[in-house]
C-alpha cells in the first residue's frame, strides 16, 4: 500500500475539472464565431448583390424610358406632314429661308426643350435646295442641346451611312462618326414622304450621352473597383465602359451581373470585385473575435470562481485526512447545505469517532489484561517461595514485575496503535 506524503505537490481536482470546461467553452466560442462570421459575410454579399441588381434594373428602366422618349421625338417629326412638306419644298433662297424658319426649326427645337437631357438633333435633308443650319462642333462632347440641318450629300460617302443604306436597316441604335470616342450613342431613322410614293426625303439622327442615359452613378461605387459596361448582345462589343479593371484581374475575381435592356439589342453588365463584396469581412472578423474572446474570458472567470469555492471545501477535507494520517482523530469538519461535501464531511466525522472509540476500547482492554496478569504473578510467587525469601527478594522481584508489566502495557499500546492505523488506512483505501 502506498504512503501518502504530506509535502507532496498536487493539482486540485476542481482545477482539473475546469480544464475540460474551458476547452469546451473555447470550442463553443470558435464554432459560434465561425458560424456568425460566415453568415454575416454571406448576408453582406447577398445584400450588396441585391443592391447592385436593383440599381441595374432601375438603370435599365431609365435607359428604356429615355430611349422611348427619343423614339417618340423622331416619331413626332416623321408623322408631321407640315414638317415633311417643308423638307420637300423647292423655291428660291428667300422662300426656302422662310419655309425653314416657320415649318422646320420650330418642330426641331420643341422636342429638345421638352427632353431633360442634352441631345444633338441632326436632320440630313435629301433636298439639295435646303439651307443648312450648323451648331456646335460635333467632334466635341455634348455640353448643351442643339439642332442641325445638314445636306445628306455631305455624308453620302461615309461608311456609317453606307452601312445603314439598305432598306431593312432603319430605327437603329448605333455608334457612328465620333460617338465611340465621345461616349455617345445615336438613334438613326429614315424619313419617307407621306404622299404614297415612299420616297426618301432625309435622315434623322439623335445623339445622346451614355452617362446621361445610364443616370446617376452613385449607386455604382466605381472608385471601389466596380466596372459598368453597356454591351451589344449581337456582337458582344463594349459600347461604353465606366470604371477600370485591375491590370492582372480575371473574371474569376469578379461577380458578373447582367441586365438586358428591353426592346433593344443591348445589355448592362456590371463587374463587381469580390473584395468589394467582402470589404467589411475583416472588420466583422475583428468584432466577432473580440466578442468571443470576451465571452471566453468571462466564462473562464466564472469557472475559476466556482472551482475556487469548491476547492475551499476540498482543501478542508484534505486537511482532515492529513491530520488523521498524523494520528490526530480529534478534528471535525462541518459544511452547510445539502450537497456531496456535506455527506463526505459527515462520513469523515463518523469515521473519526469510530476510530477514537476503537482505540479507547482496545486501550481499556489492554489495561485490564495488564492488571489481571500482575495479580496472578503475585499469587504464584507467594506460594512457591518462603516468606523470608520472598521478603528478601521482594524488591528485586517487584522491580522485575514492574518492568514486565511496563513491557506488557507498552506492547499492548503499540499493538493497539498499529491496529488503529491499519484500520484507518484500510478505511481510507
Amino acid at each position: 500500500m502506498g504512503i501518502f506524503r504530506l509535502n507532496r505537490k498536487y493539482i486540485p481536482f476542481t482545477y482539473k475539472t475546469m480544464l475540460p470546461y474551458l476547452v469546451l467553452v473555447l470550442l463553443t466560442d470558435i464554432l459560434v464565431g465561425y458560424i456568425s462570421y460566415t453568415m454575416l459575410v454571406e448576408s453582406r454579399t447577398e445584400m450588396a448583390e441585391t443592391n447592385i441588381r436593383t440599381a441595374m434594373r432601375q438603370t435599365s428602366n431609365n435607359i428604356e424610358y429615355q430611349m422611348d422618349e427619343i423614339t417618340r421625338m423622331t416619331n413626332s417629326l416623321f408623322l408631321n406632314t407640315t414638317f415633311q412638306n417643308a423638307l420637300q419644298f423647292r423655291g428660291d433662297l428667300r422662300e426656302n429661308m422662310l419655309k425653314m424658319k416657320d415649318d422646320i426649326v420650330p418642330y426641331m427645337k420643341a422636342p429638345l426643350q421638352l427632353y431633360g437631357n442634352k441631345l444633338r438633333l441632326v436632320l440630313y435633308a435629301v433636298n439639295e435646295t435646303m439651307l443648312e443650319i450648323g451648331g456646335d462642333d460635333m467632334s466635341q462632347p455634348i455640353v448643351r442641346s442643339d439642332y442641325y440641318v445638314l445636306s445628306a450629300q455631305g455624308v453620302a460617302q461615309t461608311d456609317w451611312l453606307k452601312s445603314v443604306s439598305p432598306s431593312s436597316r432603319d430605327k437603329l441604335w448605333l455608334q457612328i462618326d465620333t460617338d465611340r470616342e465621345l461616349g455617345n450613342i445615336s438613334y438613326f431613322r429614315k424619313l419617307f414622304a407621306a404622299n404614297g410614293t415612299q420616297s426618301l426625303i432625309g435622315y434623322i439622327r439623335v445623339t445622346a450621352r451614355f452617362d446621361e442615359l445610364l443616370g446617376n452613378f452613385d449607386t455604382f461605387p466605381i472608385e471601389q473597383g466596380i466596372v459598368l459596361r453597356l454591351k451589344d448582345k449581337a456582337t458582344a462589343a463594349n459600347l461604353y465602359e465606366r470604371g477600370t479593371m485591375a491590370a492582372n484581374a480575371d473574371a474569376s475575381s469578379y461577380l458578373i451581373i447582367s441586365e438586358d435592356i428591353p426592346d433593344s439589342d443591348y445589355a448592362i453588365e456590371t463587374w463587381v470585385p469580390h473584395r468589394y463584396l467582402n470589404k467589411d469581412a475583416s472588420k466583422m472578423r475583428r468584432v466577432i473575435g473580440a466578442v468571443c474572446a470576451i465571452s471566453f474570458a468571462v466564462m473562464a472567470l466564472i469557472g475559476f470562481l466556482v472551482a475556487r469555492l469548491s476547492g475551499k471545501k476540498m482543501k478542508r477535507i484534505v486537511s482532515l485526512v492529513r491530520s488523521f494520517q498524523e494520528g490526530n482523530f480529534y478534528k471535525r469538519i462541518g459544511f452547510a447545505g445539502n450537497d456531496e461535501f456535506v455527506y463526505i464531511a459527515d462520513a469523515f466525522n463518523q469515521m473519526a469517532q469510530s476510530i477514537q472509540e476503537l482505540i479507547r476500547d482496545v486501550y481499556e482492554q489492554g489495561m485490564q489484561k495488564k492488571a489481571g496478569g500482575a495479580g496472578r504473578a503475585a499469587s504464584a510467587d507467594q506460594s512457591a517461595f518462603p516468606v523470608q525469601h520472598a521478603l528478601d527478594d521482594r524488591q528485586p522481584g517487584k522491580s522485575r514485575r514492574g518492568r514486565q508489566g511496563d513491557e506488557d502495557g507498552s506492547g499492548a499500546f503499540q499493538i493497539l496503535q498499529a491496529d488503529a492505523e491499519r484500520g484507518a488506512s484500510l478505511y481510507f483505501s
